[in-house]
């Protein structure tokens, strides 16, 4: 069966799309910390946009589907939960397959590594082009509300150097660092060549923040 579009892939798959749906519907969105449905449907229909082949595409939807379990439910908790709404594919896919989407899921998280398979290559690509989408400013100041917007001495393009991946010390850095560090790890030709698209827009919004600054005479001052 030929699946391109979302309803495709949410027709084929229903009850599993369900089951994750309303899994997701148990979860309050300050315990989720930005990996809701949205996030989900999100990096399935990049992971579609970028697979090399349909079959691929299949899983990695699938896969992708799957990842936010780990946000949604206890550490305990999440391969038992993966599991059970991965008996809702076996209509489309082997018991080998489904493992297959399974550990892809619960791996997606990992730095690159040689023993990764192309289910699993897939998602880890959607899910850091998800993270480069434009909507991650908005998603970076609702989740990191409690950190500055940026900081004053730190308007010429460079992050604090204090700043790290877990913990950047304003949103705008941990937009710079997401940015530094998503690039070089994606891997799919289709996904290098969005990346390439994704990060030139947060780049370019970061730019006109300092240009903002810059013209009123507040860039790179300490207060």
């Amino acid at each position: 069966m030929k699946l391109e579009t979302f309803d495709d892939f949410r027709s084929y798959f229903f009850d599993f799309y369900t089951s994750i749906k309303k899994g997701h519907e148990k979860t309050k969105m300050r315990d989720h910390l930005g990996h809701g449905l949205d996030h989900d449907l999100t990096v399935a229909m990049l992971a579609v946009f970028i697979a090399k082949n349909r079959t691929l595409a299949k899983k990695a939807w699938c896969a992708a589907m799957l990842h936010s379990v780990d946000r949604t439910v206890k550490e305990n908790d999440v391969l038992h939960t993966m599991k059970e709404h991965s008996k809702h594919l076996s209509h489309a896919f082997s018991k080998e397959e489904i493992n297959e989407i399974i550990e892809a899921a619960l791996r997606h998280s990992e730095r690159n590594k040689d023993n990764q398979s192309d289910v699993q290559i897939t998602v880890m690509d959607a899910d850091r082009l998800a993270n480069l989408q434009s909507a991650v400013i908005i998603r970076s100041g609702q989740y990191r509300y409690m950190s500055p917007v940026f900081n004053f001495s730190y308007l010429s393009g460079k992050a604090n150097p204090s700043s790290t991946y877990e913990n950047p010390e304003t949103v705008i850095d941990g937009l710079r660092i997401v940015v530094r560090n998503y690039i070089p790890q994606l891997r799919l030709p289709k996904a290098k060549k969005l990346g390439k698209i994704y990060a030139s827009r947060l780049s370019m919004y970061i730019k006109s923040i300092e240009e903002d600054y810059e013209l009123i005479g507040l860039k790179n001052i300490i207060p």
